[in-house]
């Protein structure tokens, strides 16, 4: 996906088994796709012509593939714990409140 205005897919499905993301220029406001891009787990494919390429580079070049795909898994092991940590910080926000009261 990300080649239309509704955006992408969610390129954390095949970036948790290991395989690097190919994926259009419509990416900017989800963050894992940023993200796993920075990471160097995903390509930006912006026409089929680059999409080919990474195509080839991926199929044909083991060290490409092994390193995006190292790449991906990394980043998504990076996030794990996410949830946890995210309700961590609303329950200190929760406690800190002058609206919290304990009885």
């Amino acid at each position: 996906g990300g080649y239309a205005a509704g955006g992408i897919h969610n390129v954390l499905e095949a970036a948790v088994y290991g395989k690097p993301v190919i994926h259009g220029p419509v990416y900017e406001k989800y963050q894992e796709a940023v993200g796993l891009l920075n990471a160097g787990g995903s390509f930006v494919a912006e026409n089929a012509l680059v999409l080919e390429d990474y195509l080839n580079e991926l199929f044909n070049n083991q060290e490409f593939y092994e390193k995006a795909a190292k790449a991906a898994a990394a980043y998504v092991q990076s996030q794990a714990g996410a949830t946890d940590r995210i309700m961590e910080y609303l329950k200190k926000q929760i406690d800190a409140s002058p609206m919290h009261r304990t009885v």
